[in-house]
């Protein structure tokens, strides 16, 4: 037998979707950080460009590094798709400035691996689990007007199971030949 050249191979787009994605992580713990701490700081994601920062006291996000825990793992599903999954630790890099800035990271800290916070990762996001923080350290921080400004930070480390969902290539068509011998 032989694979005819005429065959029908799907074209569709081989990438589907990636999930949790880094806004969906941004907005877990960002949701997580302002249950914590309350009305009393704006929690916002670092790294905007050109966007001044809040007036009053503010939580700062980033996620600073990504680590490779395990590979990649891969399953099929039965309506033809592929699901490769890979474990990371990521660290999100959290700042708090303004007044109570050192009470509100220390509570942070000691928030991220209790089990209300792992249960509220379940609820919301539950491919993701936090598992340590660095301990917070304060930063320097002036103003344009060179004063000095409550600055603290901590790492905070969030285990994230990443999966990518592809289409499998497949035929929707086989024309095949025998060959005698």
């Amino acid at each position: 037998m032989s694979l005819s050249e005429n065959s029908a191979v799907s074209s569709a787009v081989p990438f589907l979707s990636l999930s949790p994605s880094e806004s969906e992580i941004y907005q877990a713990v960002g949701d997580w950080i302002s249950a914590v701490l309350g009305d009393g700081f704006n929690v916002i994601q670092g790294q905007q460009n050109q966007s001044p920062p809040p007036l009053n006291c503010f939580v700062t996000m980033v996620i600073s590094n990504k680590e490779r825990l395990a590979t990649n793992g891969r399953h099929y599903t039965p309506d033809q798709k592929m699901v490769i999954s890979d474990s990371s630790l990521f660290t999100i890099q959290v700042a708090c400035v303004g007044k109570g800035s050192g009470e509100a990271i220390s509570t942070l800290k000691t928030l991220w691996r209790d089990l209300s916070c792992c249960q509220f990762f379940i609820e919301n996001l539950p491919s993701c689990a936090p598992v340590s923080s660095d301990n917070p350290v304060q930063e320097v921080l002036t103003t344009a007007e060179n004063q000095y400004e409550n600055r603290w930070s901590v790492g905070l480390r969030l285990n994230v199971l990443t999966e990518i969902t592809l289409n499998q290539d497949s035929f929707s068509e086989i024309h095949l030949t025998t060959l005698s011998t």
